[in-house]
């Protein structure tokens, strides 16, 4: 059960040159939210099944077609209320032009109404549905050359919708499952069957590249361009471009990184296998799918001459752009800080002033150094796997200790800090290192406030004529030495000649204050009297004096172990709309005044409510991923302080129910034996349990102060009994009432 819990606890937290740093703005949904991200996943789902049924009279068919209609229905539902999808934005509507070209030149065998989306994503990837939506990630726009490339993409995946290949596949792995061990004596191995579902994947792969390129050859599209796609596809683990990074944007006059955390060359770039003999893979090779596509461009080779740009070369040009602007921040929001460096180091080169790649490089900064400094977190890098020149940073960030991680942090983040005194966002992070260097280091007295002594001025000058080098032994004895002190001394003087100034001073001596508050507050924790305290808060409750919150996406998921599927996803939508019910009027019973927001709840002119719940949850996800390190602001904070001041508070809930129906165990069948054979009178009580259902309901109530990150967790409670309308009534009303009442003065 505990496992089950557990994962369930995942699903929860599961351009054209840019002329001004103040031209970039993260990509964002707009306009009209279209309608499968607001449906009823439920009744998507039911049109599905009626229209399977007419497709086929095969009992075990029709079944195989409804698991498939209810997985990818709500799945997909999910990905769409994620936040991680666009619409109506600036690639997307491109990429709905370039389609369109497509469609015109070549519409599809059948009908079929085809959606396509850009997603927030690093991956290099591109897939579609049986529903007809395609998604392009921004990964993948990020790495093409030209809008020929990006054509011919959609056009394989067009061939998937038309042939409907999802769900071929689907049905035929299907009828593989069914298959296992029931073949005559054997006769058809698991190996074997593994061939046959490889096969069949292989065909649909070739057979979507010839659909595709017979579109792109019937449009007006220059074909010879597209063997590059399997380029792009060999390399896609590597970064857009591969580049030095120039480590100057990390140092300063006295501030020099070691030679001995850079490293003399970096791993040559390979590209991933491509063997010519994939009859065991379950995906087609590149290099066999890039030589049927030659094969049929020879027979092209005198086709009039087409263009790579169709569209718009400049709208190409700039939606690639924007797609790798995209990437750093991606990067950084799942923890990849060596990628969101390297990427934001290689737009640096074009935009040097771009304050928003700095700012990401100084985010990426901290977060390691956070990380690195938590007694709960081993930084486990991969340096030897990774190729080119993105190499340096992943080495730099694995081989650099914790101290080092701190000082290089915070004096990128200082450095901003005096360029831009004004913006909060930094001057929140340079808070906090200060506080970081004081309570996980504890040398202040350690910096150095004078300049590193340079190697010419340690020999005297007179020394010429007494040594034939015109040097000393003892003169390069203590050259050797102090070159040895000052390679590993070197962080000491990141603030030389800047220990003394007055705002340096300011922020070291509130450090020093906050971290001998930090100890005391300690020490009194881990007291008998704080205990105590604690113990008393937990049984009577908080009193936080909050007048009003906003709860955000009220999370419902409703389990269960006996069935094959364990998510139950028409119970699972039910329970989060009267969850939506029940917390509404226990807010008005307890006083507290809440805000709902939910994306299932949005009309379709409410794109800008459907961009706040996206960072808000990003937010939340963030703060969930570190919940272990001392306070740390959001990679979007300033977006989030602005939806905080929208809202009238700083105060939102994240709160959920995750309801789960268990399977009797071996064990509990064996105890009706057993209590009849020991102890005959016990025999009604194990009937009694081997027929009572089992179930176990989790509750979570956890409030964030989004301004400061600041947590309560107001209740966290298990029941063993299932989610009635009485229990989580009163578990609602408990939080709320807790989140609502003042202190006692």
């Amino acid at each position: 059960m505990k496992t089950v819990f557990c994962i369930a606890w995942c699903f929860l937290f599961q351009v054209f040159a840019l002329h001004a740093q103040s031209d970039y703005a993260p990509l964002e949904c707009q306009g009209t939210i279209p309608k499968e991200f607001i449906s009823s996943s439920t009744s998507k789902y039911r049109a599905s099944v009626k229209n399977a049924s007419r497709q086929t009279q095969k009992q075990q068919e029709a079944k195989a077609r409804s698991r498939f209609a209810l997985e990818s229905n709500f799945n997909l539902d999910n990905l769409l209320r994620s936040g991680r999808v666009l619409f109506n934005d600036e690639v997307s509507n491109y990429l709905a032009d370039v389609t369109h070209l497509l469609l015109d030149v070549q519409p599809l065998s059948r009908k079929q109404d085809i959606r396509i989306y850009a997603l927030r994503s690093s991956a290099v990837n591109a897939f579609a549905t049986e529903r007809g939506e395609i998604f392009v990630t921004l990964g993948l726009i990020a790495q093409l050359e030209n809008e020929a490339q990006l054509a011919y993409i959609i056009a394989h995946e067009l061939a998937h919708v038309e042939k409907k290949h999802v769900i071929n596949f689907y049905l035929e792995a299907e009828k593989l499952e069914r298959s296992k061990g029931r073949s005559v004596l054997g006769r058809a191995t698991t190996d074997e069957n593994m061939l046959r579902m490889a096969t069949y994947s292989k065909e649909h792969e070739h057979e979507a590249d010839r659909l595709g390129l017979e579109r792109i050859l019937a449009s007006p599209y220059r074909a010879a361009t597209l063997p590059v796609v399997f380029d792009v596809l060999r390399y896609s683990y590597l970064p857009f471009d591969d580049l030095p990074f120039d480590r100057a944007w990390l140092q300063s006059e006295h501030y020099r990184l070691p030679d001995a955390l850079w490293l003399e060359a970096v791993k040559p770039i390979e590209g991933e296998a491509d063997e010519e003999d994939d009859s065991r893979n379950s995906h087609p090779g590149l290099q066999s799918r890039r030589q049927a596509m030659l094969h049929t461009l020879a027979n092209h080779a005198h086709a009039p001459e087409k263009t790579d740009y169709a569209v718009s070369a400049q709208r190409f040009q700039r939606v690639r752009t924007l797609a790798r602007y995209e990437l750093p921040m991606l990067y950084l929001h799942t923890d990849q800080h060596a990628n969101a460096i390297y990427t934001a180091g290689l737009l640096l080169q074009e935009q040097p002033d771009n304050l928003a790649l700095k700012k990401c490089i100084a985010k990426a900064l901290y977060l390691h150094a956070k990380l690195r400094n938590s007694k709960n977190y081993e930084y486990k890098g991969n340096y030897q796997e990774v190729e080119g020149q993105s190499q340096q940073l992943h080495y730099l960030l694995e081989k650099i200790p914790d101290v080092e991680a701190t000082v290089l942090a915070w004096h990128f983040v200082w450095s901003l800090h005096r360029a831009y005194p004004a913006d909060t966002e930094i001057t929140t992070l340079a808070n906090d290192l200060f506080f970081e260097f004081a309570r996980e280091h504890n040398s202040f007295a350690e910096l150095r406030n004078d300049l590193p002594l340079a190697l010419a001025d340690i020999a005297p000058a007179d020394t010429a004529q007494y040594a034939p080098e015109g040097r000393s032994k003892y003169d390069r004895i203590r050259e050797q030495k102090t070159s040895a002190d000052a390679h590993a001394d070197y962080w000491r003087y990141a603030f030389s000649g800047q220990l003394n100034d007055e705002a340096f001073v300011k922020y070291r001596e509130s450090a020093e204050k906050r971290r001998d508050q930090w100890k005391e507050n300690e020490r009194y924790t881990n007291s008998e009297k704080g205990k105590k305290e604690f113990r008393r808060n937990r049984k009577q409750g908080l009193s936080l004096g909050i007048s009003k919150v906003v709860v955000i996406n009220p999370f419902y998921l409703k389990l269960d172990e006996r069935k094959g599927e364990a998510v139950q996803y028409i119970d699972t939508e039910k329970g989060r709309e009267h969850l939506h019910s029940l917390i509404k009027s226990v807010s008005t019973v307890s006083g507290l005044k809440t805000t709902l927001l939910d994306v299932h709840d949005l009309k379709e002119n409410q794109s800008e409510t459907f961009n706040d719940i996206r960072y808000l949850n990003e937010w939340f996800s963030e703060q969930a991923r570190h919940f272990d390190l001392s306070l740390t602001p959001g990679n979007e904070q300033e977006r989030i302080d602005a939806i905080a001041e929208k809202y009238g508070t700083d105060y939102f809930l994240w709160t959920g129910i995750i309801s789960l129906r268990e399977k009797h165990t071996a064990a509990d069948l064996a105890y009706l034996p057993l209590s009849l054979l020991l102890f005959p009178p016990a025999a009604p009580l194990a009937i009694h349990n081997l027929v009572k259902p089992k179930h176990e309901m989790l509750l979570f109530s956890i409030l964030y102060d989004v301004r400061t990150g600041r947590r309560q967790i107001v209740k966290f409670d298990t029941f063993n009994q299932r989610d009635s309308d009485a229990v989580v009534k009163a578990h609602l009303y408990d939080a709320f009432t807790q989140i609502g009442t003042k202190a006692r003065q």
